[in-house]
């Protein structure tokens, strides 16, 4: 997670490899992404792309399906498959000069999954270790960690059938994801994961975007000023983290572009059905920059699939300290949640409730490997976003509004499912994970309890809150959920004025 690492020098053979993939070559090439094994999106336009000889009549063929293309002048190509129905394993033939035949192929729902560590962090040290992991329609894609300066033709990686040996490494999160949403609707689904340990969000965003946004374009000039590699500068020189030219030497996790650059842009149009991100981390320091880089990244990604796909942001997740004053990791939280609120089609699974709890200080407070409810939540709002499912209860109650009943605040919910209940399996007793704060705003923790499906706040002798919290602290013991076991995300109420009249905000 150290994003403060430099990187050894030291060029790496990928160059010659990538350079095979060149407009010069005389034989139909496609991209790592399109092969055997892979999960084509099902109910949506699919392209096939690669390179070939200029001039090269190029056919494509799948389910009865047969489309061409004339290669370029450079030896680009590029088809169009009509939507794809989910099916039993088929085979793709790419012909042109030469005929390459594509193995194993199911039409399912593809997912993208991005971040940081916490989002690689693999199978094997989660709470997931000893799940079952033999699944023939889940199919697992790993891109290999890769920068660039310009964005790049291809990535690193393979399809393979999801088994226990490439499962123990692979995206914790992803695999419960996959799993959970894969048992429910049947549908055959491929993960791909994309993720970087130690990575802000600056290097998963596109220079494009930057040059495009009056708040970030400072960013990229600073950046841009602060070190240009001329050697390196051109789109087909393709580096491993921990390969780097000597003259690559800046902190590549925390500058604009680089892991866009050889680790999005190659797969951008790959068909997919949505993207989970977890990271923050990185970008603790910033949280008001960071919710103009969130919700311009899914804008830009979605405009550079061209596709409105499902986007899930997760939580950064418990750790720090128990505080009713904490500010950081509860500032960036509610960024998180704004930034969610804010964009279409995109939605916040909550993870305050994993990591760090008061109980279990002594852990990785950066890596918790209790993943398993990010990938059972992630799961649920793509089945009713993604798979019509609608009659699902898929995220946890909402706060709607408040009420001062002498010296108790009486709190309601939407979204309420099966109803409140004090912990996850409903035994806790007693709400907590509230604080209060006069117009001094110096906040303390205050006792709760529920009321029906109604949360009653004691206000104590401290009279009329100007502000009340829920969940605001870096390890929260906040534990409201409904029945089903979705817990409420952290919000905050402020009073307008000295009624009970109030604001709601993240």
């Amino acid at each position: 997670m150290n994003k403060h690492v430099l990187f050894k020098p030291f060029l790496t053979a990928s160059l010659v490899l990538f350079a095979l993939a060149g407009s010069t070559m005389a034989e139909v090439w496609l991209p790592a992404i399109i092969g055997d094994n892979m999960v084509l999106q099902r109910d949506v336009k699919t392209k096939i792309w690669g390179k070939a000889r200029p001039g090269e009549k190029i056919a494509v063929s799948i389910a009865a399906v047969k489309v061409s293309a004339i290669a370029d002048a450079s030896g680009h190509w590029r088809v169009e498959l009509p939507p794809l129905k989910t099916g039993a394993a088929t085979e793709m033939t790419v012909a042109g000069d030469k005929k390459i035949v594509i193995k194993n192929i199911l039409i399912g729902d593809v997912w993208l999954g991005s971040g940081q560590s916490n989002m690689s962090f693999g199978k094997q040290s989660s709470d997931a270790a000893d799940d079952p992991a033999d699944y023939p329609k889940i199919r697992l894609f790993l891109v290999d960690s890769k920068v660039s300066l310009q964005p790049v033709d291809d990535v690193s990686g393979k399809w393979v059938v999801c088994n226990p040996f490439y499962a123990k490494s692979f995206s914790a999160v992803m695999f419960i994801f996959g799993d959970e949403y894969h048992r429910a609707t049947k549908i055959p689904v491929g993960l791909i994961q994309s993720a970087v340990g130690g990575s802000c969000i600056e290097t998963w965003c596109s220079r494009g975007m930057y040059e495009s946004d009056p708040q970030l374009k400072p960013v990229l000039d600073a950046w841009d000023k602060k070190s240009k590699p001329k050697e390196v500068a051109a789109p087909d020189k393709v580096f491993c983290f921990r390969d780097l030219p000597k003259d690559y030497s800046v902190e590549v996790r925390t500058v604009p572009s680089p892991c866009y650059n050889a680790m999005i842009a190659p797969l951008v149009n790959f068909a997919i059905k949505g993207a989970i991100w977890y990271q923050g981390e990185g970008n603790l320091d910033k949280p008001d920059l960071y919710y103009v880089q969130l919700t311009g990244m899914i804008r830009d990604w979605r405009k550079n699939w061209g596709s409105d796909f499902i986007f899930l942001v997760v939580e950064i997740p418990g750790y720090g300290t128990y505080d009713a004053n904490e500010k950081r990791m509860s500032s960036f939280r509610a960024v998180q949640k704004r930034a969610a609120l804010a964009t279409p089609n995109t939605e916040l699974i909550v993870a305050m409730d994993t990591g760090m709890t008061r109980t279990q200080q002594p852990r990785d407070k950066q890596h918790p490997p209790d993943k398993k409810k990010i990938g059972q939540r992630a799961a649920l709002i793509a089945r009713a976003l993604g798979n019509g499912e609608r009659e699902l209860v898929y995220k946890g109650p909402v706060y709607d509004s408040m009420k001062v009943e002498g010296g108790d605040i009486r709190l309601t919910f939407n979204n309420l499912g099966g109803g409140l209940a004090a912990g996850a399996d409903g035994k806790a007793g007693k709400v907590t994970g509230f604080s209060i704060a006069g117009p001094d705003k110096k906040y303390f923790w205050t006792d709760a309890r529920l009321d029906g499906n109604t949360v009653v706040v004691s206000r104590g002798n401290n009279g009329l809150p100007e502000t009340l919290r829920y969940g605001y602290s870096g390890i929260t013991d906040a534990n409201l959920y409904n029945k089903q076991g979705l817990p409420v995300s952290a919000f905050k109420v402020e009073q307008e004025t000295s009624s009970a009249t109030a604001r709601r905000s993240p």
